[in-house]
This record gives structure tokens, sequence and C-alpha cells, in this order.
């Protein structure tokens, strides 16, 4: 007689135990892995995401701050930098609720962009407009008088 097969049989406990394993190892990973409709994981510090454009007087900013307000912000101008900081607060406190994953952040956050030479950095202004921080930088007023330099 030839020799005889050793066949491994799965067991149903077996499966039951990995697919228990697999969704224990997810949940407990979803809320560190998890990526909202936006693609940014959760655990992403809090940004102050921001559009810049220029006009022929101005530069003008545009920081999405969404759940603050003007007293959460600061905006200076420091050695030719535009900087933005504040600080979004979980101010709630909700008891009672187990959170499978939260995708609002919560904390410090600051931003710089540097500065052209040739602005006016005392008329910079600085609104909140529906979630939105607008920061106006204008461009200091040039002379229409075009004066040429003799090559020599």
């Amino acid at each position: 007689m030839g020799k005889s097969k050793k066949i491994k049989v799965k067991t149903k406990e077996s499966f039951k135990e990995k697919i228990s394993n697999l969704l224990e190892d997810m949940w407990d990973k979803i809320g560190q892995y998890h990526e909202g409709e936006s693609r940014h994981p959760v655990d992403r510090p809090v940004a102050a995401d921001a559009d810049l454009s220029e006009t022929e007087n101005a530069l003008n900013y545009n920081l999405e701050l969404p759940g603050m307000d003007e007293s959460d912000v600061e905006v200076a101008i420091d050695s030719g930098r535009l900087i933005v900081r504040g600080e979004k607060r979980d101010e709630r406190e909700e008891t009672g609720k187990n959170y499978i994953f939260r995708e609002r952040r919560y904390g410090r956050f600051e931003r710089s962009f540097v500065l052209p030479a040739d602005v006016e950095h005392d008329k910079v202004k600085a609104r909140f407009e529906k979630g939105v921080l607008k920061i106006n930088v204008p461009y200091r007023a040039t002379e229409g008088n075009v004066r040429k330099i003799k090559v020599t």
C-alpha cells in the first residue's frame, strides 16, 4: 500500500477564531488608521489650510479655521514673516459616548508665510468670515514715474 496523505482539516472553531482576531485587530486600529472623506489621517494635528491669491495691490491669504473665532487666533508680522497661530479647543464634556472614531481635531497650530519686501506692514488687515480668516497684505504704492538708468 502507498503512503497515506495527511489532510489538514480546518475546523469551524479555528475559522471563527481567525475572523474574531481579525475583527478585533481591525477595531483596535480603526481610529488609528481611519481616513475620512478628506483622506487626511485622523491623528493629524489641527491644520489651518490656506489659499494665497494676488491682486495688483495686495496679497490675500484665506485660512480655513472651522469652529474658531477671532479670539482663538493671533496674527502677527515678525522678521518679514506673516505668522498665524491659535488654538481650537474641545470645550464639550460628553459622558456616556464611546466614539469609534473622531475626525474633528483640537489643539494648537501655527502657520507662517514669508512676505515680500514691498508690502505695507502697517496696513495689514485681518477678519473672520464664516470660519475663514481673511488677511489682506497690501503692497507699497509705487510711483508712476519710471526712472531710466544709463548703462555704461
